[in-house]
């Protein structure tokens, strides 16, 4: 089985209402989602549509696109649930600014 990976890197605002300390309030992060593609779509349109159909994350707040939601696990599973409109993604990776993350898995 051949698979494709494609990047998608933003920078966007969160907070997280269920944590204590600085991660209540609002603070930036730079996020790299990498999505796993089992169907091996051409790289140039798959950057294209990813580009397209996740612009509103670049320099946005986070919260008020994923009603609130936006731990780097929630974020996981959202970005694998909505990429199927795009191909056949099983794996969907999440850096939080270089250094921590999360993983989704169909």
């Amino acid at each position: 089985m051949t698979v494709t990976f494609q990047d998608f890197v933003f920078k966007c605002q969160h907070h997280i209402a269920s944590k204590v300390g600085a991660a209540t309030l609002p603070h930036w992060h730079t996020y790299a989602i990498r999505f796993w593609f089992t169907d091996s779509p051409d790289q140039d349109w798959l950057s294209n549509s990813l580009q397209q159909r996740y612009i509103q994350f670049h320099g946005s707040n986070m919260n008020a696109i994923l009603q609130g939601r936006s731990s780097d696990e929630d974020l996981a599973q959202w970005f694998l649930n909505d990429v199927q409109s795009i191909g056949k993604c099983n794996k969907v990776t999440v850096t939080n600014d270089f250094q921590r993350g999360a993983e989704a898995t169909l």
